[in-house]
C-alpha cells in the first residue's frame, strides 16, 4: 500500500485531498447527526440491531475523524503523534470492517435462524469481538515499529501523514 517514487503533480494532490476532505468531513457530519439521534432517542430496552448500527456508526466516525486530522496532527513532527494517529486509524478501520461483518452475522441470524437464536450475552461477545479483535494486529504493528510518518511527493513540496 505504500506507492515508492511516485511523484503527483501539485494539481492532482490539491484535487484528490479536496475531494478526500470534503467527502470525509461530509460523511463526519452526518455519521455525528446519527449518533447524536441514536444517544438522543435511546431507549433502555433497545434491540441488538441498534446497538450493532451505534457500534458500526461509532467505528464508521472514529475513522473519518482520524483520517481528517491525520495530516495536521503530522505537521508537528513529533514521532510518537504519528504512531498514535496511525494506530488510531489502523485500528478504526480494522473495527469498521469487523462491525460490517458483525453486522452480516447478525443479518444472517434474523433473516435465516429464525427460530432459536438466543445466545447469552450476545451484546457483550459482540462488542468483545467488534472492538477487541482489531487491537490484535494493531498491538503487534506497533511492537514492530510499523507505524510513522509517511510522505507524498510532488515537484513543488511534500505532504506528510
Amino acid at each position: 500500500m505504500n506507492p515508492n517514487n511516485i511523484t503527483l503533480s501539485a494539481s492532482t494532490l490539491k484535487t484528490l485531498t479536496y475531494i478526500s476532505y470534503s467527502g470525509c468531513g461530509v460523511s463526519l457530519f452526518f455519521l455525528g447527526v446519527v449518533l447524536f439521534m441514536y444517544i438522543v432517542l435511546w431507549k433502555q430496552k433497545s434491540d441488538h440491531s441498534a446497538a450493532i448500527h451505534r457500534s458500526l456508526c461509532s467505528a464508521l466516525f472514529l475513522l473519518n475523524l482520524t483520517f481528517l486530522l491525520n495530516e495536521w496532527l503530522a505537521s508537528y513532527n513529533k514521532d510518537g503523534l504519528c504512531q498514535f494517529i496511525a494506530a488510531l486509524m489502523h485500528y478504526s478501520l480494522l473495527c469498521t470492517f469487523t462491525w460490517f461483518g458483525i453486522e452480516a452475522f447478525h443479518l444472517y441470524l434474523l433473516m435465516i435462524k429464525v427460530v432459536n437464536t438466543y445466545i447469552k450475552h450476545y451484546r457483550k461477545m459482540l462488542s468483545l469481538v467488534g472492538w477487541g479483535i482489531p487491537a490484535v494486529p494493531v498491538i503487534l504493528s506497533a511492537s514492530f515499529n510499523k507505524y510513522g510518518k509517511y510522505s507524498i511527493s510532488t515537484e513543488l513540496k511534500s505532504v506528510s501523514m
